[in-house]
């Protein structure tokens, strides 16, 4: 199920970076969500975003999305970054001491060793954020081939399969 982000060219499917709670599914025909993601607060090792809240620390987001609407929701004041490469980089570089960003971007972020020794995975956030595929509008066979695909892959374990091998340890039921 991982893939690079969509460029929604066609009529193919876009996936990867196909986000939202619900209200997106008005731009174009949304098969069954393939699965359901929180942000991951990426940080400093042993920092949660409570502890960031009480020291006063700098916490970034990505400019737009889930991540920085949860943490103004918060009460934070975030850092917005215009990608997901800034938002890390700002956190690599000390421009923050902590990030709200979505959990599979983190798990590949934390797959380069350098990342992985100087950065952890502070908390998994439920955002009620959902990652899918988006087809043309009308598009219903190939809306309904990806809705079987996903299911036949969550009952035959291939999508836990998928999920470990290119996001990081399944965490806790997904829907």
């Amino acid at each position: 199920m991982a893939a690079p982000p969509g460029r929604g060219h066609g009529a193919g499917p876009a996936a990867g970076h196909v986000a939202g709670t619900g209200r997106d599914r008005r731009r174009g025909d949304a098969p069954a969500p393939a699965g359901r993601w929180g942000g991951g607060g990426e940080q400093e090792r042993n920092h949660r975003l409570a502890d960031v809240k009480s020291g006063n620390k700098k916490l970034g987001a990505q400019a737009e999305t889930t991540g920085e609407s949860y943490s103004k929701g918060q009460g934070f004041d975030p850092v917005a970054f215009e990608s997901s490469d800034a938002v890390l980089n700002g956190l690599r570089t000390g421009q923050v001491d902590a990030v709200v960003i979505d959990y599979p971007v983190v798990q590949g972020w934390l797959k380069d060793k350098a990342n992985a020794d100087a950065f952890a995975l502070g908390e998994n956030i439920d955002t009620g954020e959902q990652y899918g595929f988006s087809v043309k509008k009308g598009n219903d066979k190939l809306r309904a081939a990806i809705d079987k695909a996903i299911e036949d892959a969550r009952a035959d374990g291939t999508y836990d399969k998928l999920y470990e091998k290119w996001i990081g340890p399944l965490r806790g039921a997904r829907s």
